[in-house]
């Protein structure tokens, strides 16, 4: 079932201004104990400053507190299609993150131009945790300007304290910096087996264009005013930026207690390009969930 929604009845502005602000990106990294650049065995850490490309060829990073269990890839058979596990434990942060974000994530080397139309392709599979932060975001898509600010333009989110729902919310700013608070849909996807999604999106201060599919089916079909983000800030310029998967949460509760859940998530068949339109019928095949020490 999908249940549509916007800020205006769904969502607290104070969380968007407030909760959502730690939603930028901190380009600075630790230095990793050992970089790795091949494409995982299932054992090494995958560390923050290692590359790992994916289908398409586009390479991808990490943003992790670098513990042995955060990312994990398993080898399938085509080397630029791994399996990837995700695990983010309470009170888990990067040395030079904020003390309330924690965050697991893998970022696309890819930054898009605003106007340009750009399509993503994937499949997730979430464990079975109660999401307890007052986010849960599990994949977004940045603009690389400022305008973080705010938050990511398009994100694929846990809503909290549920088990088997997905939100995936979007939202945009014109070139005077006004914002188009986020909108979206709540959907009822189970626990513990795969989920494939489409999207295909373009940025655009009045022609913005988002489409998405969950498992085949059309779950978003919008077009018309601001999507992304087109007010530059300091050299920054406002672009389509870059799409990150894994977990990335507020370190805290809506009670304002410390997130005491552990986050276990796959992703499988992570691609991008200038048209995916094929894999929303004709997906490629999902590997098996290995067992893990």
């Amino acid at each position: 079932m999908a249940r549509g929604f916007s800020t205006t009845s769904r969502i607290d502005r104070r969380l968007i201004l407030g909760g959502l602000a730690s939603l930028a990106f901190s380009g600075a990294t630790a230095a990793p104990p050992r970089t790795i650049s091949h494409q995982g065995d299932g054992r090494t850490p995958f560390a923050n400053r290692g590359r790992l490309t994916l289908r398409s060829g586009i390479a991808y990073g990490a943003e992790t507190p670098q513990q042995a269990h955060n990312i994990r890839i398993f080898p399938q058979r085509d080397i630029n299609n791994p399996l990837i596990r995700i695990e983010l434990r309470p009170g888990e942060r990067r040395s030079n993150e904020s003390a309330t974000r924690e965050r697991v994530e893998v970022r696309s080397d890819h930054s898009g131009r605003n106007g340009s139309e750009r399509w993503y392709s994937g499949a997730f599979w979430i464990g079975d945790f109660v999401p307890d932060s007052v986010f849960n975001i599990i994949m977004q898509w940045h603009s690389d300007a400022a305008s973080s600010r705010i938050g990511p333009w398009l994100r694929f989110s846990l809503p909290t304290g549920r088990v088997g729902q997905v939100t995936i919310a979007h939202r945009g700013t014109d070139t005077q910096g006004h914002d188009r608070p986020l909108t979206g849909v709540t959907l009822d996807l189970p626990t513990q087996t795969w989920h494939r999604f489409v999207v295909q999106a373009r940025t655009g201060v009045t022609d913005g264009l988002l489409r998405v599919w969950i498992d085949g089916r059309r779950v978003i079909d919008w077009s018309g005013g601001p999507l992304g983000d087109f007010l530059p800030s300091g050299n920054r310029r406002a672009s389509m930026g870059f799409m990150k998967f894994g977990f990335y949460r507020w370190a805290l509760r809506p009670d304002r207690e410390p997130v005491r859940s552990t986050a276990l998530l796959w992703f499988a068949n992570m691609e991008e390009g200038t048209n995916l339109s094929s894999r929303i019928h004709d997906p490629l095949p999902l590997p098996r969930i290995p067992a893990v020490d």
